[in-house]
């Protein structure tokens, strides 16, 4: 495999510039033709199951739907079709070449559109054929899950990662790894399909048996052939991202605060990043390619060649197979520098360079006080902050107590519901000594304390915890901000859309928001006053629309320095994080920064290149 390996690398050193424009080619085509069409099909689907979009345990009930199963077969279909038209097209410059004709990157995109529809139904089968034997594997991680972390909060699994933790990982990870056998065996017997396809007159469902047939006895001369392209560009690709990395990480110390000194960094960063990861994901793909065609051409008995590359004229002498194509010189010359002005003036006007953003402290101050407590409640106020952030949920006397996880196993080793235990119960439940021994006399505190340690002090935000056994949280909630006269200091969240629609029909004045993990479709178009997302969905196009749409967009949980700065040069509303002092001080020098810098420090959050990233305790959602 290794003679293979170089063989195909020296074939690729013959004509590159054919097979390069290719591959950009078809990735052109896909971005302008495939991508389009699948989020067509998916929008369509969304806009039925959940008003355009989807959020956190709604994806789930969506995917296990036949219509969601349907979009994933489609999205998954379009994917892979993309990958091997684009395969299709390289395969097809490297027939010629093995025939001594002149077939260019226009050739290779022209027989790929020819067989457009036999390659998706190839890919379409492939798929099927993975899906359905995979769905066991799949059933054992969640029955582990189900089985072993159930019991207790999430969190204090996530958190304490007692026996049962390690069990149900360890069951996960043997079905995962099972999978990925099943999965990576057949793949690797379904190597050569594209080519048996293409080059050996096989049907789309024929190609998939000839390709096993091809590779009967061969499986471990194809796995490594499959490591050493995988563990190539593994290790160039990590040394690319490593580089950018490195590049922010020399110039700027984890615990840095100079924004001018940071944006800097992230220029140099996202520059060497962005031109090294398009030109190792274009040589991953060329050389995946050629390989393939190489095993095959080995392999193979019946090769027969398309018309259009057998009709060919014959190569002249010296070839013009290594001529760069006209149109790249258009491209480098032209259209890049073209593209590039108009991004960064589309990215500079919509960078904020007015007003600052508010500051939201998560469950209080709660990077130096216990969370959800009176003492973080009030370190929030000491340190300026414009919100405190607080988690309800009722007892099971209809108490409404300030708490985040269903039981107490994280703070107090204590597996009692609260939905199960009076307030006269959880009153007495320590809250504050995990966290340190000054903390010890903390105990869970009710909506109604927090409202009046607040009030005039600082304006709070509710988020509304549902875990399947609430009674009358919206409604008791509403009641005791009124009780208090605080309407105007209060917004209410959930990560529950039906509670969102529930507070917005009893109150369609007051300020409520959906919180949202994880999304798919379009956020923007749900009904809420403002969206609380994480910094991975607060990209500056998300924030854009969200506003576009009328809402608000905050983000959680940002305890980074860089962080901050990036999320807000994106346009964010506000931030949410465990270190409102911090963030103030942050935000506090962004009126000095020009817009270039902050059109950096943005870029900085969307290409990941911000050093230490997201240092947040959180790990389920705000």
């Amino acid at each position: 495999m290794i003679a293979v390996a170089f063989k195909g690398l020296r074939r690729i050193a013959r004509v590159w510039p054919q097979l390069v424009a290719a591959d950009l080619a078809t990735r052109v085509a896909a971005t302008l033709l495939i991508a389009p069409v699948a989020a067509l099909v998916t929008r369509q689907a969304l806009a039925r199951a959940g008003g355009g979009a989807l959020t956190d345990q709604d994806i789930l009930h969506f995917v296990l739907s036949p219509a969601g199963l349907g979009v994933a077969l489609l999205v998954a279909a379009a994917s892979a079709l993309a990958g091997l038209m684009g395969h299709t097209a390289i395969m097809t410059v490297l027939a010629g070449h093995e025939e001594g004709k002149v077939v260019s990157w226009i050739d290779g995109m022209k027989h790929a559109a020819r067989r457009f529809l036999s390659i998706l139904e190839m890919a379409f089968y492939g798929l099927v054929r993975l899906l359905i034997p995979a769905a066991p594997f799949l059933a054992l991680a969640g029955g582990a899950y189900w089985f072993f972390l159930r019991e207790f909060d999430i969190n204090f699994y996530l958190t304490a990662r007692p026996p049962a933790f390690w069990m149900a990982g360890g069951v996960i990870v043997l079905a995962l790894a099972g999978l990925a056998w099943f999965v990576g065996g057949r793949l690797l017997r379904w190597a050569v399909a594209l080519p048996r396809l293409l080059f050996g007159g096989a049907s789309p469902s024929g190609a998939l048996v000839a390709s096993r047939s091809v590779t009967e006895g061969r499986f471990w001369k194809v796995l490594v052939l499959f490591g050493l392209w995988i563990g190539t560009s593994a290790l160039v690709s990590a040394a690319v991202t490593g580089a950018a990395g490195l590049l922010g990480r020399l110039l700027v110390p984890e615990a840095g605060t100079n924004l001018v000194v940071i944006s800097s960094a992230i220029a140099i960063a996202v520059v060497v990043g962005a031109i090294a990861n398009l030109l190792v994901s274009v040589a991953s793909s060329v050389t995946l390619a050629t390989f393939l065609f190489e095993l095959d051409r080995r392999w193979s008995e019946r090769w027969i060649l398309p018309p259009e590359i057998a009709n060919a004229a014959a190569a002249s002498k010296g070839g013009t197979s290594r001529t760069v194509p006209g149109w790249a010189w258009v491209v480098v010359v032209v259209v890049v520098p073209a593209a590039v002005f108009w991004g960064g003036l589309r990215l500079i006007g919509n960078i904020g360079t007015e007003g600052i953003p508010e500051v939201t402290a998560h469950r209080g101050a709660s990077g130096r006080a216990p969370e959800n407590t009176l003492a973080a409640v009030r370190a929030a106020i000491a340190d300026g902050a414009d919100w405190v952030e607080i988690d309800v949920q009722e007892t099971s006397d209809g108490v409404v107590v300030v708490h985040h996880d269903e039981d107490f196993m994280r703070a107090a080793g204590d597996a009692r519901k609260i939905w199960e235990a009076s307030w006269t119960d959880v009153a007495r439940i320590p809250n504050g000594g995990w966290f340190g021994p000054e903390f010890e006399g903390e105990r869970v505190t009710t909506l109604e304390e927090v409202l009046r340690v607040a009030q005039g002090r600082i304006r709070v935000n509710i988020e509304l915890k549902v875990y399947g056994h609430g009674q009358r949280l919206e409604e008791r909630t509403i009641e005791i901000v009124e009780a208090m006269g605080m309407e105007g200091q209060v917004a209410l969240m959930s990560l529950h859309r039906p509670t969102v629609k529930t507070l917005k029909r009893l109150r369609p004045d007051w300020r409520v928001g959906l919180l949202a993990a994880v999304s798919i479709g379009d956020l923007s178009r749900v009904e809420a006053d403002f969206l609380a997302v994480s910094a991975r969905t607060a990209t500056p196009g998300f924030i854009r629309r969200a506003q576009s749409a009328g809402k608000e967009v905050l983000v959680w949980t940002v305890n980074n320095p860089a962080q901050m700065a990036a999320v807000v040069s994106s346009g964010a509303d506000g931030i949410i994080t465990d270190e409102p002092a911090l963030a103030l001080e942050i935000l506090g020098q962004m009126d000095s920064l020009s817009a270039i810098e902050r059109l950096l420090l943005g870029a900085g959050s969307r290409f990941g290149v911000v050093p230490g990233g997201n240092t947040s305790s959180e790990i389920t959602d705000a």
